[in-house]
């Protein structure tokens, strides 16, 4: 992946779900964790990496984008510090099927999926915020595939720019 790391973390809080943590929660979850800085239109996954850590944007906008196999791209959803990238982790997904692609420079916290599976086995706020961000994920998809079926190019647009205009 395209993301630096500083040798020395220091972790902004911004994220909503790590808001939600109780302090002690929050310190285990991210005794070992990094910051990670994500330039515009790098990757931070590609379609095969294995889900080794979990993402909490604390600035920026990732996307997440399907490539089918005639070359084509279509971004499914994007994600900004409301949100986490790599739950499937949690959820026997071994690997990511998306790529995922800052649009804006990025910010945000990596935690080691181990880690994170661990707390999230441990602490009902975490599994509670996680779960709620996965089902705000799939109300946003469910959205996204009715757009696409009933709604011109132009609505599309729209509505894509004002969702990265609120996220970023």
């Amino acid at each position: 992946s395209d993301v630096t790391r500083p040798s020395k973390p220091t972790i902004q809080l911004k994220n909503h779900i790590l808001l939600q943590l109780t302090q002690g929660d929050r310190d285990t979850l991210l005794a070992e964790a990094e910051c990670a800085r994500i330039p515009a239109g790098s990757t931070l996954a590609r379609p095969g990496d294995e889900i080794a850590s979990i993402y909490f944007p604390d600035a920026g906008v990732i996307s997440v984008v399907s490539e089918m196999a005639t070359g084509h791209q279509v971004a499914v959803a994007v994600v900004g510090r409301e949100g986490l990238l790599g739950v499937g982790a949690v959820l026997s997904v071994q690997s990511y099927v998306q790529r995922l692609v800052a649009l804006v420079e990025s910010h945000g916290v990596r935690v080691c999926a181990d880690r994170f599976r661990y707390v999230f086995g441990r602490s009902d706020l975490l599994r509670r915020a996680t779960l709620d961000a996965l089902g705000r994920r799939f109300v946003e998809l469910t959205m996204v595939a009715a757009c696409n079926r009933v709604h011109s190019h132009r609505q599309r647009l729209a509505r894509w720019l004002l969702l990265i205009t609120d996220k970023a």
